[in-house]
């Protein structure tokens, strides 16, 4: 019999060694679904989202199984992450690790935005140019332990796109050593150079330190749907604000409550619309437990069908020119119904057909304001001490 030699046997094994990291690599390389977890065995699978992103190609679609990740990762190309079901279990959740939220990232510096040129610690971070979408996801903040006065943040697009669809965010907050906490669930923000645009639907937020979603920059678009928010309570907290020439195109059918600020007489809305681009659509919301409910620091955007209720000041406060406030509901505030407020040279608003109970002023007009340009038609009221007050204040 004649026996092979060695280096014979050897070189055919280092072939067959070559050929199986070829077909391996080449199966991973162009695979279109890889997974997070040990529930899906049938799909490349990943311990944590740091070796997941790298190893999963661009397009492509990660799955989260139920389980707890304690990490901050970044996004670096177009993905869909998405949590799933295993057995009796439907919750991903991603933590802080173990030693807390790190700061990874310093926000852009806008005009005008609430948040220009911040430290910031973020969960998750989307890289510039890339459309990453979240669903079936929550992300708790914590146990944070930031050392420094960093904002917490769970998702951050700078000048980045997607969609965050029925996500649960929880505690994005840090006391900051100021006494009030600091943070936000989702932020969206553009320095210009390339477009962020996001819809957040569906989504629930819990005690943020600030905003549960927060858009600013030129370039930013938001949808904003469904979504439930709630507020921090006695200390601080804005359930929505769109800002520093920022859009949004809807903000309907959210619940935000809770957001207000104890003692403090200015700051802290439901939604806020603060020096932003316009021509939003705000419908359907119902907004409560707030100082004002919506507040609208810009022109031409549409305020309808909204419910309002219990607020320290003001249901409605109007700062800008062309806006209609319509067929809005609107109970329990302590200053007024609506508030055209002094000193933002407002014209041609439009104040019609509004439902207005238990509040001091129906509606409160500042003595700089011409009722001859701004439209005030067609209001009902009840249980209010003036039906129109021209002044500041009402008591």
């Amino acid at each position: 019999m004649r026996i092979p030699r060695l280096s014979s046997m050897f070189g055919k094994l280092l072939q067959i060694t070559a050929i199986l990291a070829v077909c391996c690599g080449t199966a991973l390389a162009t695979a279109k679904t890889t997974a997070v977890g040990a529930c899906r065995p049938d799909l490349p699978s990943f311990d944590n989202f740091s070796d997941a992103i790298p190893g999963t190609p661009d397009g492509s679609t990660i799955l989260v199984c139920p389980g707890t990740y304690a990490e901050q990762f970044t996004v670096n190309k177009n993905l869909t992450i998405s949590g799933i079901q295993d057995g009796n279990s439907d919750l991903p959740v991603i933590v802080p690790p173990a030693g807390g939220l790190v700061q990874n990232i310093v926000t852009y510096n806008v005009g005008s935005g609430f948040l220009q040129n911040r430290l910031i610690a973020a969960q998750i971070i989307v890289s510039a140019g890339f459309t990453v979408n979240f669903s079936s996801l929550s992300l708790d903040a914590s146990n944070n332990n930031l050392p420094i006065c960093a904002v917490a943040v769970g998702i951050y697009y700078p000048d980045s796109s997607g969609t965050v669809d029925h996500v649960a965010f929880r505690n994005q907050s840090v006391g900051c050593g100021t006494g009030n906490p600091q943070g936000d669930g989702v932020y969206v923000q553009s320095d210009g150079t390339q477009p962020a645009v996001v819809t957040v639907q569906y989504s629930s937020f819990h005690t943020p330190g600030w905003m549960a979603v927060h858009g600013d920059g030129n370039g930013t678009k938001l949808n904003i749907n469904g979504n439930t928010a709630v507020g921090p309570g006695a200390t601080a907290g804005n359930g929505i604000l769109v800002e520093g020439g920022a859009a949004s195109g809807s903000i309907a059918n959210n619940l935000v409550s809770n957001a207000l600020h104890e003692g403090e007489g200015t700051g802290y809305w439901g939604i806020l619309l603060n020096f932003c681009a316009g021509n939003t659509t705000l419908t359907n919301n119902d907004v409560s437990n707030t100082q004002i409910g919506i507040n609208i620091n810009c022109s031409n955007n549409t305020v309808t069908n909204n419910m309002i209720f219990n607020t320290q000041l003001d249901g409605i406060q109007v700062c800008g020119s062309g806006n209609t406030i319509k067929g809005n509901t609107i109970n329990d505030s302590g200053r007024a119904g609506v508030n055209l407020a002094q000193g933002c040279n407002e014209a041609k608003n439009t104040v019609t057909n509004n439902t207005i109970n238990g509040s001091c002023a129906s509606i409160l007009a500042g003595t700089d304001i011409s009722l001859i340009s701004n439209s005030v038609t067609s209001n009902t009221s009840f249980n209010t001490k003036f039906l129109l007050l021209t002044g500041t204040t009402c008591n």
